[in-house]
């Protein structure tokens, strides 16, 4: 979704969000990429009928009026536009002696793969908003010796995907010839848990281009130890190596919590590299840049 996308499906949003129906008078439907509008337009005409069984004759003329309205809209669409189509439907004065109904239709930027009728007090528009969260993804491992978690960062959430426990026997106090070979023992059963856990963050992670980086924490220097056996992809993307205490859950928030300041650097380098693109093309061709509020808008709108 590009920045445009973004702009004109939160403007949309935002503005049916803050329309409220006086019962469930409100209309919304989601038809799929694919899907035969036609068939849509006959299964309205259908509730129609269905809603002459409203008991509350204001309610039922205003859904039924709604329908008719969206009916007549979708029969301006040849065909549902390549990545489907959401309208909606209502009466949206405030006063309720007064009726006003409009009607509203978008095509989202990803495609809608969920088919939806619904008469409510609002519009449903959460299939939209969760197109407008970040799909930006952070990969997470904090671990040990003892035991490792894999997880994802999404916009503020944080979800367990994977967690494992080793092997690897406690130390022991014998010495000798005893001490060196359980030392061996150790160390050879140490990595087999590290590799165990590079290959189940290469399942989680290798080849996704929504990770935008790694951050690694766990006590002591296991962690460095560990980075060697990551693919050269995700060695590539890892953003921070910190020290925790702990390798739990509970250790995914605290190496997010002590990470702040790199979601902050990546961001502004993002930025940075824009604002490069940008100048270049000033100096290259201005005539194809925009700058100042005025122009900016002229040329959105354009």
């Amino acid at each position: 979704m590009n920045t445009k996308q973004k702009q004109k499906l939160r403007k949309f949003v935002n503005e049916l969000s803050l329309i409220r129906g006086r019962h469930t008078e409100l209309v919304s439907v989601y038809i799929p990429a694919g899907y035969d509008i036609i068939k849509i337009i006959q299964h309205l005409a259908q509730e129609q009928g269905t809603a002459s069984n409203i008991k509350d004759a204001k309610t039922r003329k205003n859904v039924q009026d709604s329908l008719e309205k969206l009916i007549r809209h979708l029969r301006l669409f040849k065909r549902t536009p390549p990545n489907g189509l959401a309208a909606f439907a209502g009466n949206v004065d405030a006063q309720e002696s007064k009726i006003n109904l409009k009607v509203w239709s978008i095509e989202p930027p990803e495609p809608l793969n969920t088919r939806i009728y619904r008469c409510d007090q609002t519009f449903l528009l959460d299939i939209l908003k969760g197109m407008m969260e970040s799909k930006e993804k952070y990969a997470l491992i904090v671990m040990d010796r003892r035991e490792a978690t894999i997880g994802v960062l999404q916009g503020t959430s944080i979800k367990v995907l994977v967690h494992q426990t080793s092997n690897v026997p406690g130390k022991t106090t014998k010495g000798g010839q005893s001490a060196a070979r359980y030392a061996r023992i150790r160390e050879g059963a140490a990595k087999e848990f590290y590799k165990r856990i590079a290959e189940a963050a290469k399942k989680e992670f290798l080849g996704k281009k929504e990770v935008k980086g790694l951050l690694l924490g766990g006590p002591g220097p296991t962690k460095e130890d560990f980075q060697q056996y990551l693919t050269r992809e995700l060695q590539d993307k890892l953003l921070v190596i910190q020290d925790l205490t702990y390798t739990d859950e509970s250790g995914l928030h605290h190496l997010v919590d002590k990470s702040q300041n790199i979601f902050a650097k990546t961001a502004i380098a993002e930025e940075k590299a824009v604002l490069n693109i940008f100048f270049e093309a000033l100096a290259r061709t201005p005539d194809k840049v925009a700058y100042g509020e005025k122009q900016v808008e002229k040329a959105l709108e354009m």
